[in-house]
């Protein structure tokens, strides 16, 4: 089979870029969040420790696929392996799948800040507004992207440490709400674990295996950073999930939409640092920024990629903006409902295919390809 038609090369992007860009994406949306309380209780920050440990695992999945087309996005790679008509439907299913997701993730956006800072606001205004940003960085590229993650990473990154040292000496910390350790042995962690924390937010880096064929340097280095991001990434949430247990303790921060935010709400350190919770906007909107638009970027080059379009095509981009917007702001709307289906259903019927299933398959079919090139030859 002959090789697809390349879209047009984004030239410099560093592994430190990627790096921060991977960071934020792991952070997203999954830190305002109470993953793995409801499961693991007291030992939820354990869940995400094994959470982040598999999730390694499943990556180097995606990494020996990297590593055997270091020039081919997911898309071509299922096309290369599954042959043209079911390599293109599969590849057509991811686009849907990382367009959904993204779209998804708007709609958390949008009703946590309703909900937690912004009552009062049009959902439409507040959509509009992330999206501009969204798209703009589309019409820029991966390049772009990952400069402007690189930056947003630094500032971001202080401001957690930060945050999270004020907590420690706020005097609201009890640390004895960890105990008792392991209090219902294993099984409570691994039910945290699968689907949910594994998926959620470390399953999802298989966004990754669109952007990582425009990384120019060595295929070892962009690895190593993506190791590292994920690894960055999820000691930041292991950490953000800890201080929720010894700040509110496991049964608060269950019954809690945003313990995190509840969390900082408790925060107060003389005039100047009263309301601490404040400062998680800057977090919230700047990690949802980059982890929209990876996924945004992703569907957007699967298509550009299955229909052969090589230039980038504003008009596309616009309407896949307004798309997104609309369906957005309707899944929002019923905010609990949103929350129902991306905890419960999402995992399991879309997650576990697209992250767990099918990558080990195209992995398994292109090892047995070589074997049998190799026995040909």
């Amino acid at each position: 089979m002959s090789q697809r038609p390349q879209l047009e090369r984004y030239q410099g992007i560093k592994a430190h870029q990627l790096f921060g860009l991977v960071t934020m994406f792991i952070l997203g949306s999954a830190i305002v969040f109470g993953l793995g309380i409801k499961e693991a209780k007291q030992d939820a920050w354990l869940a995400f420790l094994v959470a982040m440990g598999v999730g390694l695992l499943l990556f180097q999945i995606y990494a020996w696929l990297y590593r055997a087309y270091p020039k081919l996005t997911l898309v071509q790679i299922l096309q290369q392996n599954f042959g043209t008509w079911l390599g293109w439907f599969l590849g057509f299913l991811y686009v849907l799948y990382f367009f959904y997701i993204a779209v998804r993730d708007v709609g958390d956006f949008l009703g946590l800040l309703k909900i937690a800072y912004f009552p009062q606001s049009s959902l439409w205004i507040t959509g509009a507004l992330l999206m501009v940003g969204i798209l703009y960085a589309a019409t820029k590229g991966v390049e772009n992207l990952a400069g402007a993650a690189l930056v947003l990473f630094l500032l971001t990154g202080l401001l957690l440490v930060l945050v999270d040292l004020l907590i420690v000496i706020s005097g609201e910390v009890v640390w004895n709400r960890l105990e008792p350790l392991l209090e219902g042995g294993v099984r409570p962690i691994f039910q945290a674990v699968f689907p949910n924390l594994l998926s959620f937010p470390f399953g999802e880096v298989i966004a990754f295996t669109m952007l990582l064929s425009f990384y120019t340097g060595k295929p070892q280095r962009a690895l190593l950073a993506s190791r590292l991001g994920i690894l960055a990434g999820g000691f930041g949430l292991t950490i953000a999930t800890l201080l929720n247990i010894v700040v509110l303790g496991d049964d608060i921060a269950v019954r809690s939409p945003f313990p995190y935010l509840t969390t900082l709400s408790k925060v107060e350190l003389g005039r100047f640092l009263q309301r601490l919770d404040l400062a998680a906007i800057m977090v919230l909107v700047t990690c949802g920024f980059i982890k929209i638009s990876v996924f945004f970027q992703a569907a957007l080059i699967g298509i550009r990629q299955l229909f052969q379009i090589k230039k980038r095509n504003h008009l596309l981009i616009v309407g896949m903006g307004i798309i997104m917007l609309y369906t957005a702001v309707q899944l929002s709307q019923n905010y609990v409902q949103h929350m129902e289906v991306g905890f419960r259903w999402v995992p399991l019927y879309l997650h576990v295919p697209f992250q767990m299933v099918i990558p080990p398959l195209l992995l398994l079919v292109h090892l047995l390809r070589k074997r049998l090139s190799k026995k040909g030859s």
